[in-house]
């Protein structure tokens, strides 16, 4: 009996290492499979953010922008009148177009300061685009209130220092875009 019972036990015993061998192995690539997935996940998940950073910062600057490109059309468009309007309905078309881009101009810079990536375009915006969009804003309203003043060469310079501050945003734009599109 000790021969055959000692088998037995040896096979039991054999049986249960290697059981415990195997749930050892499994839970161990159990273990790997989660941190893995956690790991996957947390990495999907700094993508997506990211991109939603992107999304908007992309669409303050976007936002800046349309009020420079306002700003544009009123200087272009101050030089003629079109023959379907008075010169008072051109001002009152450009006073609108000015005030209209305005409260955009201010809420997109108010998106940027809510991102850290965004710093740098907030000062940009702040010191020149924001500044520069006010004072071409205020020597246009300053030009048609007392026409015949210096204030026209006002109104090209700031909008010369205004194109100049937009080539510096965009290139900061875009340095900033290229950061963000830095792999994960």
């Amino acid at each position: 009996m000790s021969g055959a019972g000692g088998q037995l036990l040896i096979a039991v015993a054999g049986g249960l290492v290697a059981a415990l061998v195997t749930a050892g192995l499994s839970f161990f690539v159990l273990k790997l499979t989660l941190r893995h997935q956690l790991d996957s996940d947390r990495r999907a998940d700094q993508r997506r953010l990211r991109e939603q950073l992107r999304s908007r910062i992309q669409a303050s600057v976007g936002t800046v922008l349309k009020a420079s490109l306002a700003v544009g059309q009123v200087a272009q468009e101050s030089q003629a009148i079109w023959q379907t309007e008075t010169s008072e309905a051109r001002d009152a078309r450009h006073g609108r177009l000015l005030d209209e881009n305005l409260a955009p101009l201010n809420d997109a810079r108010v998106l940027l300061m809510l991102e850290a990536v965004a710093k740098d375009l907030v000062k940009i915006v702040d010191s020149q685009i924001l500044a520069g969009f006010n004072r071409y804003r205020s020597a246009y309203f300053f030009d048609r209130a007392h026409p015949g003043t210096d204030a026209r060469k006002e109104l090209s310079v700031e909008y010369e220092n205004l194109e100049k501050a937009i080539e510096k945003l965009r290139a900061e734009a875009l340095r900033v875009f290229q950061e963000l599109d830095k792999p994960i």
